[in-house]
This record gives structure tokens, sequence and C-alpha cells, in this order.
């Protein structure tokens, strides 16, 4: 699964495959997008247009989290984390929004299709 988008980030930015996994992986976690891909995952669907909506939310999660580590790589550092750090030093104002948001939703408890929308604007906002 997490073959793909990492072997495009890494087409993308120039790096290797194992960079790119690294990277992707830590960088998603640092910032909270594997609690959100446990949220898209766990939803409740029920017919076509609920699939669909699920499969949108998951690949713009994806989308964003490829295109975040593609910016990563393309910053100085000998380490992926070195380029995670200096990435997130970077866009700290828009991490620090982000992870309130994440942390009020997480004291609500599972999301539903909303939760979710209002999360990816928060992913979105980070750049």
């Amino acid at each position: 699964e997490l073959t793909v988008p990492a072997l495009q980030v890494a087409t993308l930015a120039g790096g290797t495959t194992t960079e790119a996994t690294a990277l992707y992986l830590q960088l998603g976690s640092s910032i909270g997008l594997g609690w959100l891909q446990d949220q898209v995952e766990a939803l409740h669907v029920v017919g076509r247009w609920p699939a669909l909506a699920r499969s949108s939310l998951r690949d713009e999660l994806h989308a964003f989290q490829s295109a975040f580590t593609a910016a990563a790589l393309a910053l100085p550092g000998k380490t992926a984390e070195q380029r995670l750090s200096a990435w997130q030093a970077r866009h700290a104002a828009g991490l620090a929004g982000l992870q309130q948001t994440l942390a009020e939703m997480q004291t609500v408890g599972a999301a539903d299709f909303a939760t979710l929308s209002v999360a990816l604007q928060a992913v979105r906002r980070v750049v």
C-alpha cells in the first residue's frame, strides 16, 4: 500500500524509494495523519455514494501526505529525521492549527464524514 505513494514521491522529489518511504511514514505519524486514516477506514458506508465519498477522503489524505513528503525530501538534510524537522519548522503555524483541530476531534471519539471533511481542511491549511 505504501509502495506506490513512496515511489511517486521519490520520483517527484528525486530521492530513493527507501528515503521516501521512511519520510512518508514518519511525517504521517508525527502530524496525526495515521489517526485520520484510521477514522476514514472506520467510516460505516452503505451504498455507492458514501463509498465514493470515503474513497475520496482516503485519496485526498494520501495526496496531502505525498505532497508534504515530497516537499520535505526537497529540503536539506542527510536523514529523514533532519528533513522532517526542517519541514515541520517551516510549517509550524499550520501544524499547530492542525494539531489543535485533531486534539479536539479525538476527544469526541469516532469521526463522521463531516468531522473528517473539517479535518482535511485543517490538513490543507498546513502549507
